[in-house]
């Protein structure tokens, strides 16, 4: 007998069950078969085995790339123990990096339902072929003066409201980058812009200078700098660690704890 497939959306939904699950109507009568949803951009999302309205069977979600994220089996809308499992799961092997997040990685998973990544990713080794790749690493710095012996070689956990010094540690850094930064003069901050018009006609050399054609005006802490990300490593690389401590930042004021984890992931591509 052939197993009618369909997408939720051809579904009618009368009524939850108990636990708020969905209990699904086709034509008018409890839909028996497979439910299709997908995401906003058209991807298969989950796929849900269903009988007599009920989810009888097997759920399995999937990341937008098409590769499987979670999978569990169900009776009469509630999930059998011991069938769950998640696919993008750590692996425990070697070490070359940390992931800052504020899940479990290790009990989670790795990526959100959408398919986004859920932590930032520390390298904990340096660049052998091309050293010139370990200038500007300020994520690194910062977290290998923080966790010392330890960096790369234990997990860490910190309860809401306890990591500010990582906050602390993070703004600092920037301030010492700032140091080696060209800042836009006091009496130019409301108009930017003509200023920096102005700074590059002054400045600008075809022989000597021509990477001043590239300047701009970016604001770090709350103040403006010169900025240039297409001649400058140090400038681009400050320009996403600010975002890391804004995101870091704004996580500890809302009450988030902290997962500090040192372990590899599994090759996703």
């Amino acid at each position: 007998m052939k197993v009618l497939t369909i997408k939720e959306s051809e579904l009618t939904c009368n009524r939850l069950d108990g636990g708020g699950v969905p209990i699904y109507y086709h034509n008018g009568s409890p839909f028996t078969g497979i439910v299709l949803r997908y995401y906003d951009t058209g991807e298969l999302f989950c796929e849900e085995e269903y009988k007599d309205g009920y989810q009888e069977g097997w759920f399995r979600s999937y990341h937008k790339n098409g590769k499987k994220y979670t999978e569990y089996k169900a009776h009469n809308n509630v999930e059998y123990n011991g069938t769950y499992k998640n696919h993008f799961i750590m692996k425990e092997e070697k070490i070359d990096k940390i992931i800052i997040s504020l899940k479990d990685v290790k009990k989670n998973g790795l990526y959100n339902p959408d398919g986004t990544y859920v932590g930032f990713d520390v390298r904990i080794e340096d660049y052998k072929e091309n050293p010139e790749w370990n200038e500007f690493d300020f994520k690194k710095e910062v977290f290998e003066e923080l966790l010392g012996d330890d960096f790369g070689k234990k997990d860490f956990y910190y309860e809401p409201n306890t990591w500010e010094f990582v906050v602390d540690a993070l703004e600092n850094k920037i301030r010492d980058v700032l140091k080696t930064m060209k800042k836009v003069p006091e009496e130019h901050t409301k108009n930017p812009m003509e200023y920096l018009k102005t700074y590059k006609n002054e400045h600008f050399d075809p022989i000597t200078n021509r990477s001043i054609f590239y300047e701009d005006v970016k604001e770090f802490l709350g103040e403006l700098y010169h900025y240039n990300i297409r001649e400058n490593v140090r400038d681009k690389n400050l320009y996403y660690f600010q975002l890391f401590y804004n995101h870091l930042k704004s996580s500890f004021k809302e009450g988030f704890p902290l997962y500090i984890t040192a372990a590899t992931i599994e090759d996703q591509k």
